[in-house]
């Protein structure tokens, strides 16, 4: 695209977010987070939540916890999706306590 001179949209870059996380290519998923930082595009919770999602699943919840941190940093306000990800997460590996701490 870029060698075009065509610029990702927000759709762009969410698809490829999404399918990336489907394919358990987390850190690459987290890769094109970044570059959505460095653009002009206003980060959404629904570019946040799949990879959110993703390293839940994977059983890295603090990474989870992490990126949440980061859209919070971003001005960029977590949804209900997020929170839910997040309990989940944190049940599945048995830290109720940490719950409260994120704000959940």
């Amino acid at each position: 695209m870029k060698t075009r001179n065509v610029s990702p949209t927000v759709y762009t870059y969410v698809v490829l977010i999404n399918a990336l996380c489907k394919e358990n290519r987390l850190n690459e998923a987290r890769d094109f987070l970044e570059q959505i930082k460095n653009s002009s595009i206003i980060p959404k919770p629904f570019m946040y939540n799949p990879v959110i999602d993703g390293f839940c699943k994977a059983g890295n919840v603090d990474e989870g916890n992490v990126i949440l941190k980061e859209m919070e940093e971003k001005r960029c306000d977590p949804d209900k999706v997020t929170f839910t990800i997040l309990i989940i997460g944190h049940c599945v590996k048995g830290r109720m306590f940490k719950l409260h701490s994120n704000g959940c």
